[in-house]
């Protein structure tokens, strides 16, 4: 792996996947962009990387305590997918690598998605499991009072359902403000991981207390990523970093100017990806 120029300075890049594994090409089954679904053998092949250059994979407790030290990354997924439990934990395990999965609670146990089973073999396994809101909408469209049921209801059920404390959240379709983190702080979350593709400056333990809830941006990882160009983003290396941050200023521009309930309209269409329906809130 390259030299880097994260983690001997004291930043670190989070890693944001969604599935890992085959999907269907094409057809009602799909609920994902190609794009997003990383091979079994390339994530294999990440994971080596990172052993190999002895990188150490984070957990959101490390990251939350300021215990980031050497090269460093973290690993997560957004929604709890299937291929989460089946591909990917077998390869972290080999690789002796720490993975966050962010759950969208209204779908557990639905098409393609792990069942309350699957989620507690997960944290049997080693893997930190967070919120990913309920229902997996865009924070910034619903009004304060959906936003709050949204983060509350899910972390009350993964609590409940597998045990496990829950302080961490991300944001769903990338959509945050001042206002949704200003109410994720008051419903308990310690830290928010967003999709801004940036590094993160690790502080020092005790720093930053009492400002609000830590935010940890994350480069998305994609299905037409080389081993060596994630060598060179893990390592912090500007000619990886700039074209991932730029893609995704892009898509964000793109979104403020259309609105994101039509970018997600043109984006379910061009990728002929089944719009799920939205789980039924429950009491």
């Amino acid at each position: 792996m390259p030299s880097s120029n994260a983690g001997n300075s004291g930043r670190f890049a989070g890693l944001m996947y969604h599935e890992v594994g085959g999907m269907p090409a094409r057809g009602p089954e799909r609920r994902l962009s190609p794009h997003y679904v990383v091979e079994t053998a390339a994530f294999e092949a990440q994971m080596a990387a990172l052993h190999a250059a002895r990188v150490r994979t984070l957990s959101l407790s490390e990251v939350l305590a300021g215990e980031v030290s050497g090269p460093a990354t973290l690993v997560t997924f957004d929604d709890g997918l299937e291929g989460n439990l089946h591909n990917a934990l077998p390869v972290l395990q080999r690789h002796a690598q720490r993975a966050t999965v962010f759950v969208a609670v209204g779908f557990v146990g639905s098409e393609g998605h792990l069942d309350w089973e699957g989620l507690r073999a997960l944290v049997a396994g080693g893997v930190e499991v967070h919120s990913h809101t309920w229902s997996h909408r865009p924070l910034q469209t619903l009004v304060d009072a959906e936003v709050r049921d949204e983060l509350r209801r899910s972390r009350r059920d993964l609590e409940d359902g597998l045990g496990v404390p829950v302080f961490a959240a991300s944001f769903p379709h990338g959509s945050f403000d001042a206002r949704t983190v200003r109410i994720a702080a008051e419903e308990g979350y310690r830290l928010l991981c967003t999709s801004e593709a940036r590094l993160n400056r690790a502080h020092a333990p005790g720093e930053g207390a009492g400002t609000g809830p830590m935010l940890v941006g994350r480069f998305a990882m994609t299905s037409s990523m080389t081993v060596r160009q994630f060598e060179r983003l893990v390592a912090g290396q500007a000619l990886a970093v700039l074209p991932v941050r730029s893609g995704q200023l892009a898509r964000k521009t793109v979104k403020r100017l259309i609105g994101i309930q039509t970018y997600r309209r043109l984006y379910r269409l061009v990728f002929g990806i089944r719009e799920p329906e939205h789980p039924v809130p429950h009491a």
